[in-house]
Protein backbone atom coordinates (compact mmCIF):
# COMPACT_ATOMS: atom_id res chain seq x y z
CA UNK A 1 0.00 0.00 0.00
CA UNK A 2 1.50 3.32 -1.09
CA UNK A 3 1.73 6.07 1.48
CA UNK A 4 -0.72 8.94 1.14
CA UNK A 5 0.14 12.60 0.99
CA UNK A 6 -0.40 14.63 4.14
CA UNK A 7 -3.47 16.28 2.58
CA UNK A 8 -5.07 12.93 1.69
CA UNK A 9 -4.35 11.56 5.18
CA UNK A 10 -6.07 14.62 6.62
CA UNK A 11 -8.94 14.02 4.21
CA UNK A 12 -9.48 10.55 5.64
CA UNK A 13 -9.68 11.93 9.17
CA UNK A 14 -12.00 14.70 8.00
CA UNK A 15 -14.29 12.14 6.34
CA UNK A 16 -14.52 10.28 9.63
CA UNK A 17 -15.15 13.43 11.67
CA UNK A 18 -17.74 15.15 9.46
CA UNK A 19 -21.27 14.27 8.42
CA UNK A 20 -20.83 15.03 4.72
CA UNK A 21 -18.13 14.96 2.08
CA UNK A 22 -18.69 18.68 1.57
CA UNK A 23 -17.97 19.41 5.23
CA UNK A 24 -14.87 17.20 5.13
CA UNK A 25 -13.62 18.92 1.96
CA UNK A 26 -14.15 22.34 3.53
CA UNK A 27 -12.27 21.31 6.67
CA UNK A 28 -9.15 20.35 4.69
CA UNK A 29 -9.39 23.17 2.16
CA UNK A 30 -10.23 21.31 -1.06
CA UNK A 31 -13.30 21.27 -3.23
CA UNK A 32 -15.86 18.50 -2.82
CA UNK A 33 -15.16 17.28 -6.38
CA UNK A 34 -11.47 16.84 -5.50
CA UNK A 35 -12.35 14.84 -2.43
CA UNK A 36 -14.83 12.72 -4.40
CA UNK A 37 -12.08 12.05 -6.97
CA UNK A 38 -9.67 11.01 -4.23
CA UNK A 39 -12.35 8.71 -2.80
CA UNK A 40 -12.40 6.82 -6.13
CA UNK A 41 -8.67 6.03 -5.89
CA UNK A 42 -8.02 2.43 -4.87
CA UNK A 43 -5.06 3.31 -2.61
CA UNK A 44 -7.08 6.05 -0.88
CA UNK A 45 -9.96 3.59 -0.36
CA UNK A 46 -7.63 1.03 1.23
CA UNK A 47 -6.18 3.62 3.62
CA UNK A 48 -9.68 4.89 4.42
CA UNK A 49 -10.93 1.35 5.17
CA UNK A 50 -7.87 0.61 7.30
CA UNK A 51 -8.42 3.81 9.29
CA UNK A 52 -12.14 3.07 9.73
CA UNK A 53 -11.27 -0.39 11.01
CA UNK A 54 -8.95 1.14 13.61
CA UNK A 55 -11.69 3.53 14.75
CA UNK A 56 -14.23 0.71 15.03
CA UNK A 57 -11.70 -1.50 16.84
CA UNK A 58 -11.11 1.26 19.40
CA UNK A 59 -14.86 1.67 19.91
CA UNK A 60 -15.29 -2.08 20.38
CA UNK A 61 -12.47 -2.10 22.92
CA UNK A 62 -14.20 0.69 24.87
CA UNK A 63 -17.49 -1.22 24.80
CA UNK A 64 -15.78 -4.38 26.01
CA UNK A 65 -14.25 -2.49 28.93
CA UNK A 66 -17.77 -1.48 30.02
CA UNK A 67 -19.31 -4.95 29.77
CA UNK A 68 -18.67 -5.83 33.39
CA UNK A 69 -20.38 -2.64 34.55
CA UNK A 70 -23.32 -3.28 32.21
CA UNK A 71 -23.80 -6.79 33.54
CA UNK A 72 -23.64 -5.48 37.10
CA UNK A 73 -26.36 -2.91 36.32
CA UNK A 74 -28.57 -5.66 34.90
CA UNK A 75 -27.84 -7.85 37.93
CA UNK A 76 -28.69 -5.07 40.39
CA UNK A 77 -32.00 -4.36 38.65
CA UNK A 78 -32.78 -8.07 38.44
CA UNK A 79 -32.20 -8.80 42.14
CA UNK A 80 -33.85 -5.66 43.53
CA UNK A 81 -37.34 -6.67 44.73
CA UNK A 82 -38.39 -3.01 44.63
CA UNK A 83 -38.21 -3.03 40.82
CA UNK A 84 -41.27 -4.06 38.81
CA UNK A 85 -41.32 -7.73 37.84
CA UNK A 86 -41.28 -6.78 34.15
CA UNK A 87 -37.97 -4.93 34.60
CA UNK A 88 -36.48 -7.79 36.59
CA UNK A 89 -37.59 -10.33 33.99
CA UNK A 90 -36.23 -8.19 31.14
CA UNK A 91 -32.84 -8.01 32.86
CA UNK A 92 -32.78 -11.72 33.56
CA UNK A 93 -33.69 -12.42 29.95
CA UNK A 94 -30.98 -10.06 28.67
CA UNK A 95 -28.37 -11.77 30.86
CA UNK A 96 -29.43 -15.23 29.70
CA UNK A 97 -29.60 -14.20 26.03
CA UNK A 98 -26.14 -12.68 26.08
CA UNK A 99 -24.66 -15.62 27.98
CA UNK A 100 -26.11 -17.99 25.37
CA UNK A 101 -24.79 -15.87 22.49
CA UNK A 102 -21.36 -15.85 24.13
CA UNK A 103 -21.43 -19.63 24.45
CA UNK A 104 -22.51 -20.02 20.82
CA UNK A 105 -19.71 -17.74 19.61
CA UNK A 106 -17.13 -19.61 21.67
CA UNK A 107 -18.42 -22.91 20.31
CA UNK A 108 -18.24 -21.62 16.73
CA UNK A 109 -14.71 -20.33 17.28
CA UNK A 110 -13.58 -23.74 18.55
CA UNK A 111 -15.24 -25.50 15.62
CA UNK A 112 -13.73 -23.10 13.08
CA UNK A 113 -10.31 -23.53 14.67
CA UNK A 114 -10.66 -27.32 14.41
CA UNK A 115 -11.66 -27.07 10.75
CA UNK A 116 -8.73 -24.77 9.97
CA UNK A 117 -6.30 -27.15 11.65
CA UNK A 118 -7.78 -30.07 9.75
CA UNK A 119 -7.32 -28.18 6.47
CA UNK A 120 -3.72 -27.30 7.34
CA UNK A 121 -2.94 -30.97 8.01
CA UNK A 122 -4.22 -32.10 4.60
Amino acid sequence: MRALSSKKSKAILALLENRTVGEAAEQIGVGPSTLFRWMQDHNFQRHFLQTKRKVVDQAITQLQRMCGDAVEVLRQIMIDDANPPTSRIACAKAILDQALKGFELEDLAVRIDSLEKALENR
